[in-house]
């Protein structure tokens, strides 16, 4: 794997993942925007062919899936 991370179960008994700052937007994505199994659906749909590429959206997310490469946008981050 590229980046290093770390999963953990927070003192709020939530399930978390540490990525590098380069790519927090993934993690917060992850533990913001995936509450249920339609994202895994969508992912699989791409990866097995059935589909060149989804674009959905979250609470605050947006994601274009392709098989080599996803694209996540966060709708109100601002480049500090």
């Amino acid at each position: 794997m590229k980046y290093e991370y770390k999963i953990y179960i927070c003192p709020l008994n939530i399930l978390r993942i540490e990525l590098p700052k380069e790519i927090s937007l993934v993690s917060d994505f992850l533990e913001d925007d995936i509450h249920s199994e339609h994202s895994l659906q969508y992912l699989n749909r791409v990866l097995n062919g059935e589909v060149d590429h989804i674009e959905i959206g979250g609470n605050s997310y947006d994601l274009k899936i392709q098989a080599n490469y996803t694209k996540i946008v966060h709708r109100y981050y601002e480049e500090e």
